[in-house]
């Protein structure tokens, strides 16, 4: 009877002990694979935010492009706006000048013709009827002047309303730049909102991603640490096992000899 105890117990030890170690060389295995899937989540997770962060930055590009074309296109639109204003303003005022000398011209010409009609109709009043003359001078002299002053009065009326065209004009240049240039204030100050919203954004998806980062790597380095002090307790615990295995072969080979 003691004979087969002694047979049987070592086996039995060896058995139990095979079967600790083989458990927990799986819960290694399961560690090492959880490990792994954690390391590829944290290579995928880096490659997530690298990619997003050149994605920011090209869209922050763009945006500044996009900006200094609008501005451009803005101000070329202006001085194109202002050059059709000054053109239209100074043919404006050249034709007014020439009409201006041309009125003048007219007037100094019909003048001297009206000085010549009246020497020559002075020259022939010998044997007439001088008040009856004078009495239809001075009528075609009032028509004259009626009429003159008629043409005079029609061409400030012409220029007046020139004028007053020529401001209307203006003013709905200014009042049209003015437009602009609020669109283009209300356009920037809507950029900036959404540039100021992005930033936010971006900088709370970094700082999460970062945080997520810090904790993933911690978790690992615990999981690392873990598994180093796993693997020296199973070596620790298999040199134990060789030893009491060689120790116990030893017992028994001295037993069956004695």
């Amino acid at each position: 009877m003691p004979s087969l105890f002694y047979s049987t117990a070592p086996a039995e030890i060896w058995e139990a002990q095979r079967s600790r170690s083989l458990r927990r060389l799986n819960s290694i295995r399961s560690l090492n694979l959880k490990e792994e899937a954690e390391e590829r989540s944290l290579r995928r997770l880096a490659n997530e935010i690298d990619r997003k962060e050149v994605s920011a930055l090209g869209r922050q590009e763009r945006i500044k492009v996009e900006r200094a074309i609008v501005n451009r296109v803005a101000q070329e639109g202006w001085y194109g706006r202002q050059r059709k204003t000054q053109h239209r303003a100074n043919a404006l005022e050249n034709d007014f000048r020439t009409r201006a000398d041309e009125e003048l011209l007219r007037r100094e010409r019909s003048a001297e013709q009206l000085v010549q009609a009246r020497a020559l109709r002075w020259a022939a009043l010998a044997g007439r009827d001088i008040p009856k003359h004078v009495k239809a001078l001075k009528s075609r002299q009032m028509q004259g002047w009626k009429t003159d002053k008629e043409s005079v009065d029609h061409f400030k009326r012409q220029l007046a309303s020139e004028e007053s065209a020529l401001r209307r004009q203006e003013e709905r240049a200014r009042e049209r730049q003015l437009l602009t240039t609020l669109h283009g204030i209300e356009w920037g100050h809507k950029q900036q909102r959404f540039g100021s919203a992005r930033q936010f954004l971006e900088e709370d998806f970094r700082a999460r991603a970062a945080g997520e980062l810090s904790v993933k790597e911690d978790r690992y380095q615990r999981l690392l640490s873990r598994r180093r002090s796993m693997s020296d307790m199973l070596a620790a615990e298999a040199n134990y096992l060789s030893r009491e295995i060689n120790r116990l072969v030893g017992q028994k080979h001295s037993k069956c000899a004695c």
